[in-house]
């Protein structure tokens, strides 16, 4: 009950929480969009006034007289109302001369003669340096009666001395509008200040200036502006004290700052039904949790009579476990008996082809033909390829790595297809085809004649009443839009096919067919390592097997070796299925019965 308590005010802590940092980081990403905004509107503006202040430069105007002169025309009145035509931020646009007479404007034409002098934006601009930029307070426009802030540009001959100004009017409710589009929540206001803390807007549009939402944000000499986000307590008019959760944000390019305020009581409006609801979660369990307890004190002999259950199931579980330690030793003999079989196999594949040349060496010797320095050969060969083939019995059992050398497959495949011609017999016909000028390869030749021989017995296998056996290489391109194997990336490869006739493969079968120690074939009649040994040759040698079957049709293996390139590859590490063989072997070779399945 005590954790049910701790969990509920834990929950409701963490709500309280995530709300306010969530609410913060919403006002602190709104607010630097209003900032952004509100920069992108002032540069508009800042970007016409140096466009005006630029033709007055290129005009070569050097002093007032000049400016009134060439700058108080028709034709210039007509090229400011198009500038401003495009910017509906912008109210009008005036040049000032230095006695603060309007020469030219806007908004109407000819202009009227007012003197300007004695405005607070015309003597910051005056007294201003070269160059100088104006931000005026918010003021309202004694024509259109509408709140306005100047940007104002000096005008200043090239030694710097004063010639005019150049002034643009421009409309507040441009801003107030933005931000009623963004449809904020009814506690929401925003506010517009100067960098010196003059309020030059804020939404919803108060009656008076002085009723500021953000008293706190007013700056001080030791801080004179706020960046981030923060709490602010205020009092409103009727004496009622809010806390407003505030982000305040600086524009890149003006000296404005942009600030937006939530009401804190809001925010935690929906917190409270949550932290309600958990309350009353929390009520309620603690009440099931008392009834639970009261059931499990009537019930206290049947707890007894479980107990009892409890202790004869935990028999039958022991019971079960000794009949399934008998099975797993049975598939651990089973398992033995197929290894040691298939390995016979295999070596009974490498004497096949001892036997045929011992025959035909002695079919030559009765004969009284001496020349058998070929047969000899190929018997030196065979007996090569069984010590090759002990050599990969031990590479699998203690991790002894290949040896791969660059080869040529036209002499290497020439000699190996009339070694698998003399091994094969029975009615298998064997069909040969190998281009001219093979690409050369690197792999570990021993291995490479091991997979191409055992290829070539599957097949044999595969067509007990007979059949042909195809064995082919060629130069093989593979391109990006080749959709052979998701594992063949593009590029030049030798390719190697050896293909039958015989029984074929359903589509279960070719599915596992490269898996460690799957096999269709009797007890003692294969390991289940071949296909898994030619999966692992052809990676190693940084290339991939496809193999296709249909059933009463055959099956065909195409083998893909990288070409030998100037800098060639090292070979990948060997995959998870020979992997997988090798620790089976190597825990074979330690303990027979240790295999764990």
């Amino acid at each position: 009950m005590l954790m049910v308590v701790a969990i509920t005010v834990i929950l409701i802590t963490f709500r309280h929480d995530a709300v306010l940092s969530s609410t913060r980081k919403e006002l602190r990403t709104l607010d630097l969009v209003l900032a952004e905004e509100t920069d992108r509107s002032l540069q508009s503006v800042r970007l016409l006034v140096d466009s005006v202040v630029e033709q007055i430069n290129i005009k070569g105007i050097a002093d007032s007289q000049t400016l009134n002169t060439k700058m108080a025309t028709l034709e210039i009145h007509e090229d400011l109302r198009a500038r401003i035509a495009g910017v509906p931020q912008l109210d009008a646009v005036t040049i000032v001369n230095t006695k603060g007479f309007i020469v030219n404007f806007s908004r109407k034409w000819p202009v009227a003669d007012n003197d300007l002098s004695d405005r607070d934006w015309f003597k910051s601009i005056r007294d201003g340096g070269k160059d100088f930029l104006y931000l005026s307070k918010t003021l309202i426009d004694r024509a259109t009666f509408k709140p306005t802030i100047y940007l104002g540009r000096r005008l200043s001959a090239p030694n710097g001395d004063f010639i005019g100004l150049v002034l643009a009017a421009v409309q507040l409710r441009h801003f107030d509008r933005f931000y009623d589009s963004l449809n904020l929540p009814e506690s929401d206001s925003v506010a517009l200040w100067r960098k010196d803390g003059i309020l030059l807007t804020q939404y919803p549009l108060s009656p008076s200036p002085s009723n500021t939402p953000l008293h706190g944000f007013l700056p001080s000499e030791e801080k004179p502006e706020v960046e981030g986000t923060y709490e602010d307590t205020i009092t409103s008019r009727e004496g009622v004290q809010q806390t407003k959760i505030v982000a305040s944000a600086k524009t890149p390019q003006f000296p404005v700052q942009v600030t937006i305020a939530r009401d804190k009581r809001s925010v935690l409006a929906a917190w409270k039904r949550d932290a309600a609801a958990l309350i009353l979660a929390g009520f309620i369990i603690l009440i099931a949790v008392a009834i639970l307890l009261a059931g499990l004190i009537k019930h206290l002999k049947t707890l007894d009579a479980t107990a009892i259950l409890c202790q004869e199931r935990e028999q039958a579980i022991l019971a079960r476990n000794e009949i399934e330690e008998a099975l797993r030793q049975s598939q651990k003999l089973e398992f033995v008996g197929q290894l040691t079989g298939g390995i016979a196999h295999d070596f009974n594949n490498v004497l096949t082809v001892v036997v045929s040349g011992l025959n035909v060496l002695r079919r030559k010797l009765d004969k009284g033909d001496t020349d058998v320095s070929d047969v000899v050969t190929r018997i030196l060969d065979a007996t090569s390829r069984a010590a090759s083939l002990t050599r990969r019995l031990l590479a699998l059992a203690r991790q002894k790595p290949t040896e791969a050398v660059e080869i040529d497959p036209n002499e290497l495949l020439a000699e190996l297809i009339e070694l698998i011609g003399h091994a094969i017999e029975g009615p298998v016909t064997i069909a040969t085809s190998l281009a001219d000028d093979l690409w050369q390869v690197r792999v570990d030749a021993s291995q490479f004649e091991n997979v191409i021989l055992n290829l070539a017995v599957n097949a044999r296998d595969a067509m007990s009443s007979g059949g042909v056996l195809s064995i082919s290489a060629e130069n093989h391109t593979v391109r990006e839009e080749d959709q052979i194997a998701p594992k063949i990336e593009a590029g030049e490869y030798l390719l190697v096919t050896v293909a039958d006739t015989g029984v074929g493969m359903p589509d279960e079968v070719i599915s596992k067919s490269f898996e460690p120690f799957f096999t269709t074939k009797p007890i003692g009649k294969g390991t289940g390592l071949g296909l898994s040994q030619v999966m692992s040759f052809a990676r190693q040698s940084g290339g991939h097997v496809t193999v296709s079957s249909e059933v009463g049709t055959g099956t065909t293996f195409q083998m893909f070796i990288p070409r030998l390139t100037e800098h060639p590859q090292i070979f990948a590490e060997v995959e998870e299925t020979s992997q997988a063989s090798l620790s089976a072997l190597r825990t074979l070779a330690a303990d027979p019965y240790a295999m764990q399945f």
